[in-house]
């Protein structure tokens, strides 16, 4: 019978306990399996459990009942949504854009019935306008009694801080009297057509007397 000396059996306990760390190694390394899954028995009588390596062929036994769980939990349910926060602060101003297309035009005409005049000047008809800039004609007949009027009649056009006259010396070449101007304001205003006889006689009429204010985008 051969015997071990001491120094042969010091090499054998070092060749089993570096087997072991090994197979410790392994067993350990597959534990949780490569899913992150831990496997393990428990017994259905008093709740004893073990864990197994399902990778090394490791399973549970008749009187045991297999448990699985993982390291990470289930998603837990969306909290509720936090307060609003504050405002923050305004930005800097952006850059000024492009002047956009102009836009359409509009016009207003007005008319108005007969008018007789005298030495004051009697408002013949006008015309309430927005804010902007506008093309203004005008137009009156000027008779006297049914006939060509021989009185001297001034009439005036005026609004938006511009005004135009005519002075009509003898109305029998010109029975029909045609005033136009440029007019423009930041503001509402009116502009008006009126004439009035140069001498007291009161028998000039205004007849048929007609505006037409036209919105233009820019005056030139």
């Amino acid at each position: 019978m051969k015997l071990w000396t001491g120094r042969r059996l010091g090499l054998l306990v070092l060749v089993v306990a570096v087997a072991a760390f090994a197979v410790a190694s392994v067993v350990q390394a597959s534990i949780p399996d490569s899913g992150g899954v831990i496997h393990g028995c428990y017994i259905t009588g008093h709740g004893q459990l073990r864990v197994i390596d399902t990778g090394q062929g490791g399973n549970c036994s008749p009187n045991e009942t297999a448990l699985d769980w993982n390291h990470t939990g289930l998603k837990g349910d969306t909290g509720p949504q936090g307060p609003t926060g504050v405002t923050g602060a305004t930005g800097p101003q952006g850059l000024k854009g492009d002047t956009g297309p102009r836009g359409p035009s509009d016009s207003w005409d007005r008319s108005a019935g007969s008018t007789d005049l005298n030495i004051t000047q009697t408002s013949i008809v006008s015309v309430d306008l927005p804010a902007g800039n506008f093309f203004v004609t005008a137009r009156v007949n000027l008779v006297q009694d049914g006939q060509p009027s021989s009185n001297g009649v001034d009439c005036q056009l005026n609004g938006g801080g511009h005004d135009e006259s005519l002075t009509v010396v003898d109305a029998d070449d010109r029975t029909n009297v045609s005033l136009e101007m440029d007019a423009s304001s930041s503001t509402p205003f009116t502009v008006t057509l009126s004439c009035s006889e140069s001498v007291g006689s009161n028998d000039a009429i205004a007849e048929f007397p007609r505006m037409i204010a036209t919105q233009v985008g820019t005056l030139h």
